[in-house]
């Protein structure tokens, strides 16, 4: 059974870190959280977004035999990016990147 819903949940503040490298204090408690839930449901998207890439990956390999090396040369690199990625591309992660 596949459970599938429309919910929509509100962007909240990000954990942020002080110049030492710290986190910082959530004056609220609540809202370290909502911001810990929301890096943790967008981490499980990413994770379940990786695994249907997987899925296309091995399917290819299955459809085109031999020719897999050229015909799913694009799909293995989606993969291969979305694997290397830290926490496998989560929004989140990229958006607190500080590169």
């Amino acid at each position: 059974m596949v459970l599938r819903t429309n919910r929509k949940f509100e962007p909240v503040p990000d954990f942020e870190r002080t110049e030492d490298g710290k986190l910082k204090n959530f004056e609220d408690p609540n809202m370290a959280f909502d911001a810990r839930d929301q890096r943790v449901r967008e981490r499980m998207i990413a994770v379940e977004h990786t695994k249907i890439l997987r899925e296309k990956v091995a399917a290819c390999y299955r459809r085109e035999g031999v020719n897999h090396y050229q015909n799913c040369k694009e799909i293995v690199d989606q993969y291969i990016e979305r694997i290397r990625a830290p926490e496998f591309g989560s929004l989140s992660v990229e958006a607190n990147r500080n590169d």
